[in-house]
């Protein structure tokens, strides 16, 4: 029985088995199939070869959900990458993205990067976008030390994840941005009808919603804004629930009910 890890940046797998670690590349990619093989060992006639199923496209790529802490985030100061950007040598190849609603390259500048807020209450957590010339949309999120293309930002490592998960992350915390800053914001508001958009407050209860491994909405919860209309208007205690699925029995809660569990909670810690 072999064991394997795979270093991620240069696609190097090590194999150990038989008491002996072996280093070799990638050699083939048959679509969900790894072909791996290595040399005869300590001189011997032995050789094998291994067939991994594997998920390719997830090994070595990595999604914006799943940077874990705002420290990893803060390791790049911003501040000092705009810096970088004004005095980068104009006759270097910049780095550019795609916008997704014009189809142009669009090249990273400091002029086109916008600082951002994450937070509402949390000035100091920040990240930057990249607005496009054409259509004045942002095209990508700065998270991490790294551009993240919009559409590419909304996906996962899982493409079966289908489900309401509640956001409990860092990296979810940048999707509720993403969705809710420049996804509905930007993208799919209707300039018609009055909205706020302003960002999330840190410690806001707020579900994602997934669909085949892409993040396609969120809602969060204002247990006090609730509490008080449902204290005002007890004919409807009956009549809100959160639900997910179909709202069938044992897919969705009463969010009268909810709502005390919660202040009774925070009367007990309190």
């Amino acid at each position: 029985m072999a064991s394997w890890w795979h270093a991620a940046e240069d696609q190097t797998w090590l194999i150990k088995a038989n008491h002996f670690s072996i280093v070799y590349r990638l050699q083939q990619n048959r679509g969900n199939f790894m072909s791996l093989s290595y040399p005869s060992l300590c001189g011997s006639d032995i050789k094998c070869f291994f067939i991994l199923r594997i998920n390719a496209g997830s090994m070595t790529k990595r999604h914006l959900v799943e940077l874990l802490s705002l420290e990893e985030h803060e390791a790049e100061s911003l501040d000092k990458y705009l810096t970088s950007l004004e005095a980068m040598d104009s006759n270097k190849v910049m780095e550019s993205i795609q916008c997704h609603l014009c189809d142009i390259q669009i090249v990273v500048t400091k002029d086109r990067s916008k600082m951002e807020a994450v937070f509402r209450d949390q000035e100091s957590s920040r990240v930057l976008h990249l607005q496009c010339d054409s259509c004045k949309k942002s095209v990508a999120l700065r998270a991490g030390g790294k551009w993240w293309p919009l559409q590419e930002s909304l996906h996962c490592g899982d493409s079966y994840r289908s489900s309401f998960k509640e956001v409990a992350t860092f990296g979810e915390r940048l999707l509720l941005h993403v969705l809710n800053r420049i996804i509905f914001k930007e993208v799919e508001h209707d300039s018609g009808t009055p909205a706020l958009f302003l960002p999330i407050p840190a410690d806001e209860q707020a579900k994602l919603i997934w669909c085949n491994g892409e993040v396609v909405g969120f809602y969060t919860l204002k247990p006090r804004v609730l509490l008080r209309y449902l204290q005002m208007h007890p004919e409807m205690h009956d009549h809100i629930w959160v639900t997910t699925y179909t709202g069938d029995e044992g897919h969705r809660q009463n969010i009268w009910l909810l709502l005390r569990h919660l202040v009774r909670k925070k009367e007990i810690l309190s």
